[in-house]
């Protein structure tokens, strides 16, 4: 009775509380009167259901509902307003080499590295004073450090730190907590001034950041002028906790590090 009266009027919060009342203190008595109601659906053949999804070291016992490769911000915005739009719980990855599991999801998955792998420019116009351009490097989420690397040599600059195996894309590693052999350099998350941030508000509207430090090298009133669409957030907390985030507060499109100048290896031997 509780679920025809719940039928006939769906909107009816009292019907809807008194069926979930009635479902908590009998569960078998529930299941039987949804029968009455409405038929038992098919069953999905488990071959179907049980789809297995493996990337490298990323293996899901289910396939996510769906695997995209947007090869711009605008597209990837456009991916996640339509993920959000059906309810669909996403996840970005490099290329699903870490050995976390962290890439898994149901809904949507991101390879962030098929087409969103690239150097970026640094727009000086926008950075504080005597922030100098030349010691920062920026580049697309997906980027490897092998791509990072070869990038660098041919400026005649370097990365502080990095793990030996070159095909990990540098967010992805620096996502989950990833460093180098050089203790004293800190962990790749050490390197990293700014990240542009793509993720939803409460109502489900993908916003974006571009969030540093507190004492950032972005200048505010610059930034909000050239890039209205982008929330400058200047706050320590948040942004180191967006540095190692294991990918759960949002996709991040692009970041800003600096790098170093090479240096022969017996100077750097001797210092």
């Amino acid at each position: 009775d509780a679920i025809e009266a719940l039928c006939a009027d769906p909107e009816n919060v009292q019907a809807a509380e008194r069926v979930l009342e009635l479902a908590r203190e009998d569960t078998d008595g529930a299941q039987a009167a949804r029968l009455r109601i409405a038929s038992e659906p098919a069953p999905i053949p488990l071959e179907l259901t049980y789809r297995e999804y493996n990337r490298n070291n990323l293996h899901m016992p289910r396939r996510p509902k769906k695997v995209a490769a947007p090869e711009d911000l605008h597209a990837l915005v456009a991916e996640l307003q339509s993920a959000a739009d059906q309810w669909l719980p996403t996840k970005a990855i490099g290329d699903g080499y870490g050995f976390a599991n962290t890439g898994f999801t149901r809904g949507l998955l991101l390879p962030m590295v098929r087409r969103l792998n690239k150097i970026l420019p640094v727009d000086g116009d926008v950075l504080k004073a005597g922030v100098h351009k030349e010691s920062l490097c920026a580049f697309q989420g997906g980027t490897t450090i092998q791509t990072l690397n070869r990038a660098l040599w041919e400026r005649g600059k370097c990365l502080w730190n990095q793990p030996g195996f070159e095909k990990l894309t540098f967010i992805g590693t620096m996502s989950s907590g990833g460093h180098g052999s050089g203790t004293w350099l800190g962990p790749l998350s050490s390197q990293v001034k700014a990240l542009h941030m793509v993720t939803l508000d409460r109502d489900r509207k993908v916003v974006q950041f571009r969030i540093e430090s507190s004492q950032g090298i972005s200048e505010p009133a610059r930034f909000k002028q050239k890039y209205p669409n982008v929330e400058l957030v200047q706050d320590d907390s948040l942004f180191h906790a967006c540095t190692v985030s294991m990918g759960c507060l949002g996709v991040i499109y692009a970041a800003i590090i600096e790098v170093r100048v090479q240096r022969p290896q017996w100077q750097q031997f001797l210092q």
